[in-house]
């Protein structure tokens, strides 16, 4: 039998804006939810990191031609769980507008049977 899980991946305070005096404090971390994707169920015993990749525009972006171009990176990044929400775990935040790709990793225990391992890249405009 199969284990699938849903991941989830967002960020901390949505939608996330950079850092603006007086309007916004541009504090918007990485959030990564974990659930069972056939009952919806959250997870909560995962040992996650990430590596963060910050482009300072679209244009940035656009011309990269791998995730290296990034104008910023940050490799193992741990990701924590969240104290009081099951399946939930957070990054420290980014402060700037630009364009943010993720690529969280490590090992779920799917509700100690087994693991299963993530692996996955997404960007957040």
């Amino acid at each position: 039998m199969g284990r699938s899980i849903v991941l989830v991946v967002g960020h901390s305070n949505e939608p996330a804006y950079g850092a603006k005096p007086g309007i916004h404090d541009g504090l918007h971390g990485l959030k990564v939810t974990l659930s069972d994707i056939a009952t919806g169920l959250p997870i909560g015993d995962a040992q996650l990191r990430a590596d963060k990749y910050y482009f300072r525009d679209l244009q940035s972006f656009n011309s990269a031609t791998s995730l290296y171009d990034a104008d910023q990176i940050q490799e193992g990044i741990d990701v924590g769980a969240v104290f009081g929400e099951t399946g939930g775990y957070l990054s420290r935040p980014m402060v700037a507008d630009g364009v943010y790709g993720y690529t969280p990793y490590g090992n779920v225990s799917y509700f100690g049977a087994t693991n299963v391992t993530i692996d996955d890249t997404i960007f957040c405009t």
